[in-house]
């Protein structure tokens, strides 16, 4: 006779598949690391775009753009924002939008103009249509804030520091990309590539 103890071997073995998924998620992550002068980046790309919502505040010479990840205030507007793809994700330029349509208009312009490792820091050189088969067949993930914060922490937020210049240069671009946003982004004139846009001076994140 043989007996069957449920309780035993359901709870086990669904914490025994969750490791073996987690463990090979890891394993994945870890293989597509790739080394460019003298940093790691979580995978071939060198930068990675990300949308979300966030309010600015002028105080002199300096612009603080607080993004938010959680509980974004009535008032907000559509950033996107340019992180380096390595440790911490250091932000590298923002941009701000009055709609989530311009926002992803510009995005999908000039997403495709990532600069790459294995292309030597230059851009892929692809299509939009290719440039997302790529992202699948390659399997590289989007922007998690999460990797950033320690667990436990509520309402992440992250404080992007601007010059005044800085901003109104950014802000230019997004204007010119707004005007010709009736013709799609096939009209956009996108940057040679992901550098172009100038660098914050500050860039912290937070919990409560």
């Amino acid at each position: 006779m043989f007996r069957c103890f449920a309780h035993d071997s359901s709870g086990e073995a669904w914490i025994n598949s969750r490791r073996r998924v987690n463990s090979a998620v890891e394993r994945q992550q870890i293989e597509r690391v790739k080394s460019f002068n003298g940093k790691n980046y979580y995978d071939d790309r060198l930068f990675i775009l990300h949308l979300c919502l966030g309010t600015f505040e002028v105080e002199g010479d300096v612009v603080t753009t607080t993004i938010y990840h959680e509980n974004p205030p009535p008032d907000a507007k559509w950033c996107l924002v340019t992180y380096r793809n390595c440790d911490n994700y250091s932000a590298f330029n923002v941009l701000h939008f009055e709609t989530k349509e311009d926002a992803v208009i510009y995005m999908e312009s000039v997403e495709p103009t990532t600069p790459l490792v294995s292309n030597g820091g230059q851009s892929s050189g692809l299509s939009r249509e290719s440039y997302l088969k790529w992202k699948t067949d390659a399997g590289v993930q989007s922007y998690d804030y999460r990797r950033s914060y320690q667990a436990g922490g509520t309402n992440a937020r992250e404080f992007i520091v601007q010059t005044r210049e800085q901003f109104l240069v950014s802000e230019q671009r997004t204007n010119n990309a707004c005007v010709n946003s009736i013709h799609r982004f096939a009209t956009i004139p996108p940057p040679n590539n992901l550098l172009s846009p100038p660098q914050p001076t500050t860039h912290r994140k937070s919990t409560s």
